[in-house]
């Protein structure tokens, strides 16, 4: 038999292995195109995108950046944004295709409140720290946080911590929620101890916005908490006499004497 000559078996074999991998290339191919096609379709729709009305409080006529949102466009200076390092890289790129002249024009994801209530913050934040009281509700300091956290500002985002902390009483639920959104550790460990310690339940909200594991781990820990707490007044209520071990197990010869004068104490009482 040739080289060349190949059993109708092997030919099946080779055929439907070729056109298996063949299949798996043309997916991840197709896949791929897709996706760039998406992107390239996303850009297009940012760069002939509709302008937006001017929002009335940022409209700073020697402004050098144009920070366009979904509805709104706020005219801003380039060294407020420059302060934010994802900001300042995007201006570097449109300058480059710019021209001298003319406004920077940069689009953002981010919702137009959370955009204005972090521009408050940035144009009238130095004068609040200097009076030293927050001019800040929740709302906007959460927007500053949300913003400095997605657009990398550091400095902004611990004064919106600092400032949640120091002048707003947030729940526990809403320190935790706030901890998974933007990586928070420190109020993620306070809020969980609070549980811990608190006489309580756990709501159903509270549940869900910790999941499984740390619900499991929290409930763990009351359960500690709530026996020692009970083990602490019941050997409060008898004095000296303490009758519970810190397991909880009862103390059997201290629960015998105790009993003993228990008895001895009524038998003189009813005598």
């Amino acid at each position: 038999m040739s080289s060349s000559t190949r059993s109708p078996r092997s030919s099946q074999i080779s055929t439907a292995s070729g056109y298996s991998i063949l299949s798996g290339v043309s997916d991840v191919q197709s896949m791929i195109s897709s996706r760039r096609s998406q992107r390239s379709s996303t850009h297009n729709s940012v760069a002939s995108q509709t302008r937006p009305p001017t929002h009335p409080e940022f409209t700073y006529t020697d402004a050098q950046i144009e920070l366009w949102t979904s509805d709104s466009l706020f005219m801003v200076h380039e060294f407020q944004m420059n302060k934010f390092s994802v900001l300042a890289e995007r201006i570097q790129e449109a300058r480059q295709q710019t021209s001298a002249s003319s406004r920077l024009k940069i689009v953002s994801s981010q919702k137009s409140r959370d955009i204005r209530n972090t521009l408050l913050v940035l144009y009238t934040g130095v004068a609040a720290r200097r009076r030293g009281t927050s001019l800040f509700n929740a709302d906007i300091l959460t927007s500053a946080l949300r913003i400095a956290s997605r657009y990398k500002y550091p400095d902004l985002r611990q004064y919106a911590i600092d400032e949640l902390e120091r002048g707003h009483s947030l729940s526990i639920i809403a320190r935790i929620k706030l901890s998974n959104r933007f990586s928070i550790p420190e109020w993620e460990i306070s809020a969980c101890a609070e549980l811990c310690r608190r006489p309580e339940p756990i709501s159903a909200e509270e549940a869900d916005v910790l999941g499984m594991r740390r619900l499991v781990d929290i409930s763990r820990i009351r359960e500690e908490e709530q026996s020692r707490r009970t083990i602490q007044l019941v050997n409060e209520a008898v004095g000296t006499h303490q009758l519970l071990n810190p397991d909880g197990t009862v103390i059997r010869e201290r629960f015998s004497d105790t009993a003993g004068e228990c008895g001895a104490i009524f038998a003189r009482a009813s005598a």
